[in-house]
């Protein structure tokens, strides 16, 4: 058991201040929290502001100071004055060569990866009614086609293969506006039954950095789930032929053809990926996560 002092920057309510205080209040048999720095061992600090002038704040003892910072890019990360910085994204995938997982070799900067997703402390089957359906949707990639980027481009690619092979998908956003602030407060009903009903979800990330909620959200219903190959080494990955089906934009028809007219095999991978991350990706397995590096 360690005792915590939390700070939270809520200059944005969304689900990132949801994953720290709900993983903290799910871990109450490894983490007591505390009111006054000089009662903790550490104090947690979830960074709410992404920009680049963002500095931490400053505290007694500042080897004490645990950065949990969910912001996206990868290049705002301040490497002063703290005892542990947990990062989202340490990629820029345009351009990996200016990316930070060289700083992962450094005894106190850590990876740290979304999860499954908890409103008020509750599992979305806690909320929603996601019994198994009749799969009558062939796809679904929640992404505009006329925007830009490779999200865009996997969702253009994805509409035209389903169009060509007389298809049923559903291509950009759900009803409801999974991508507003509603759907990050919100379990958004449209969006997760489109999920639970359809054979394959394609997801994809963005250009500069790695790492969303839609891809825990499509593993949370147990569909088959398409995302290109992730680059963050983490404990307990999602793999490719596994968990996920990895694809490129070159090989994304070939594998959607593969797995629409296989039905056992995508049935397993849905299984087995959605115990996994019940198993292994939950908000308080990420705070697991956070203790062992800072106390090894």
């Amino acid at each position: 058991m360690i005792k915590v002092k939390l700070l939270y920057e809520n200059t944005r309510k969304d689900e990132r201040d949801v994953f720290f205080l709900s993983g903290v209040r799910k871990s109450s048999t490894l983490v007591e929290v505390v009111e006054e720095e000089s009662e903790a061992d550490f104090v947690f600090c979830h960074r709410g502001n992404p920009h680049t002038h963002w500095v931490p704040p400053i505290l007694r003892d500042q080897s004490k100071l645990v950065i949990l910072d969910y912001t996206d890019p990868n290049n705002n990360v301040n490497f002063n004055n703290y005892g542990f910085y947990f990062k989202r994204s340490v990629v820029n995938r345009n351009d990996t060569s200016n990316s930070l997982i060289s700083n992962l070799t450094l005894p106190n900067f850590f990876p740290l990866p979304f999860s499954l997703k908890y409103i008020n402390d509750k599992d979305v089957h806690e909320v929603l009614d996601l019994s198994p359906q009749e799969k009558s949707i062939d796809i679904s990639c929640f992404f505009r086609p006329n925007q830009s980027g490779i999200r865009a481009q996997v969702a253009k690619k994805t509409q035209e293969y389903c169009k060509r092979n007389n298809l049923k998908c559903h291509i950009g956003v759900s009803g409801g506006g999974h991508e507003s602030y509603n759907g990050r407060e919100n379990f958004i009903k449209g969006y997760y039954d489109i999920m639970n009903k359809s054979k394959i979800v394609v997801n994809c990330n963005p250009n500069n950095w790695e790492g969303d909620w839609r891809l825990y959200e499509s593993l949370s219903v147990g569909s088959c789930i398409f995302v290109d190959k992730m680059l963050i080494p983490l404990d307990r990955p999602l793999e490719g032929g596994v968990h996920v089906i990895n694809y490129t934009i070159s090989t994304l028809e070939e594998k959607l053809s593969l797995y629409l007219n296989d039905k056992l095999l995508r049935d397993n991978i849905s299984l087995v990926s959605k115990k996994y991350v019940y198993d292994y990706h939950k908000p308080e397995d990420r705070i697991k996560y956070i203790i062992n590096r800072i106390t090894r």
